[in-house]
């Protein structure tokens, strides 16, 4: 496909970034997608949790953007009947609104990659054993950064979760919403998988019970910052038969507190247009 450029992107296309660092690749590894980063274009600008230093949302030029990734790829809106973004009845605007409302909060939110990470890890089998050390480490730094967040009177918000709840907040009668698989984390330590079948049994104890304890505590922490109870979750199925978490009675649509890259990159509502270029 033809390389994109900023002339070539529509407001309120999703870019979705395969970042270069070591976060980046454990980030795409524990997700299982192409994609470490995701973002969303305002017509001028790239709007985005800073993913290097975790300074919180910024509006960046799209050279910025492209300079520091592997690769950046966009993906625009198209609906179940399939109209795109900009056809009759929709118009990209009601998006945009919403982008315009998380650009004028931003001094309440904070990010960094460690915090989808953490969650990533949370929520993962571990592929190998040997790595229980390196990934606690990862949990606690991500458990600090939640504090941080706290002491500073911010709410986390991740990347892929800023570009989801721009379209599912969208007024006009919610039909911008993303159909993706998404991850309730108030409940996903109730559904982890068993982290010690593979270990020696010298290891369990050590290795993958405390990795585990790692996990259930950070997850604790991170749903008393959303405000989420488990009483409001069920696990269900998605259209493939795949487990998943959705909150009960709600439109079909996952909530927005953990929505990753690859279920933006997987949604049936975001179609490839191709690679960007600044």
């Amino acid at each position: 496909m033809p390389t994109l450029t900023a002339k070539d992107l529509k407001p309120a296309d999703v870019l979705l970034v395969q970042g270069s660092g070591l976060f980046s690749r454990f980030i795409r590894l524990f997700d299982g997608g192409r994609y470490s980063h995701a973002a969303i274009w305002d017509g001028a600008k790239v709007i985005e949790m800073e993913c290097h230093q975790g300074d919180g949302l910024e509006q960046n030029d799209l050279a910025h953007t492209v300079g520091g990734a592997n690769f950046v790829h966009c993906y625009r809106y198209i609906s179940s009947d399939r109209h795109q973004l900009g056809d009759q009845n929709y118009p990209p605007e009601p998006i945009l609104a919403e982008v315009a409302n998380y650009v004028k909060q931003s001094p309440a939110y904070g990010y960094s990659q460690v915090m989808l990470l953490g969650l990533l890890l949370a929520a993962r089998e571990i592929p190998n054993p040997a790595m229980a050390i390196i990934l606690r480490h990862i949990l606690d730094e991500a458990a600090e950064w939640v504090q941080r967040v706290l002491s500073g009177n911010k709410a986390p918000l991740i990347c892929s979760e800023l570009v989801y709840n721009c379209y599912l907040k969208a007024p006009l009668d919610e039909k911008y919403g993303l159909a993706v698989r998404g991850w309730n984390p108030a409940v996903v330590q109730t559904y982890l998988p068993p982290r010690t079948t593979a270990l020696p049994a010298a290891t369990i104890d050590s290795a993958a019970a405390d990795l585990h304890r790692e996990a259930a505590s950070f997850l604790a922490s991170y749903m008393l910052f959303k405000g989420k109870a488990p009483a409001s979750s069920a696990l269900t199925k998605d259209q493939t038969g795949n487990s998943c978490h959705a909150v009960v009675g709600d439109t079909g649509f996952a909530i927005g507190d953990f929505v990753t890259p690859r279920d933006l990159e997987s949604s049936p509502n975001l179609q490839f247009m191709g690679p960007v270029a600044a």
